[in-house]
């Protein structure tokens, strides 16, 4: 069986040092121990996974810095090693895969998309990056709403993107369903807007 280093496994998931606190992490979750300096690779999903719902990666930049407080969602912040994997801007990677997925809404003759769940933070990334150039509906995941509002925005949504992994409600997920919708789990708004894309090109409708 093959295994990994932990520092060179936690720098490959964005996290940057010190790591007493990701070992710690880990040890708590039952995945390793403290006193272990490698780990299985095959528990390498479940290591982000732990990682993930307890720590928040926040690059150095001021404005991520300052806005971390309102989207950690009560996860503990850590240093990214870069701001390619601070889920706060994502460097330039977030307007990159907002700019695709614009592009791939307008190859596809579509230009309305919902959103449930994600934080406030990113949901006004999401619309600050989209710059109107696309009709959002963005739904808090935390708060009730009701099957017919969820049947009003899938009739007037192109695509609809359940941000599974963030603050989101299976009360309020449960309502949304059909070949609009879209699942992803991932963290993030190139997270989102890469799914957007997949699903489009995939010509799902």
């Amino acid at each position: 069986m093959n295994d990994l280093g932990k520092a060179g496994l936690y720098r490959d998931l964005g996290y940057a040092p010190p790591y007493e606190r990701l070992d710690a992490a880990l040890a708590d979750a039952g995945l390793s121990t403290l006193r272990k300096q490698r780990i299985a690779e095959a528990k390498k999903a479940a290591v982000r996974e732990a990682l993930e719902a307890r720590f928040l990666r926040v690059c150095s930049r001021g404005e991520c810095v300052r806005l971390a407080p309102s989207d950690s969602s009560g996860r503990e912040q850590v240093l990214s090693v870069s701001q390619e994997t601070c889920e706060m801007c994502g460097g330039s990677v977030n307007l990159a895969a907002v700019e695709e997925m614009v592009a791939a809404f307008a190859s596809a003759g579509l230009q309305r998309l919902c959103v449930v769940g994600g934080s406030p933070v990113t949901r006004g990334e999401l619309e600050r990056l989209a710059a109107g150039r696309l009709e959002l509906r963005l739904i808090d995941g935390q708060k009730s709403r009701t099957r017919r509002q969820a049947e009003d925005d899938t009739a007037w949504a192109d695509r609809i993107v359940i941000w599974g992994g963030t603050q989101l409600g299976h009360q309020v997920s449960e309502h949304y369903g059909g070949p609009k919708v879209v699942q992803m789990h991932g963290r993030g708004v190139a997270s989102l807007a890469r799914e957007a894309t997949r699903s489009l090109r995939r010509g799902k409708s």
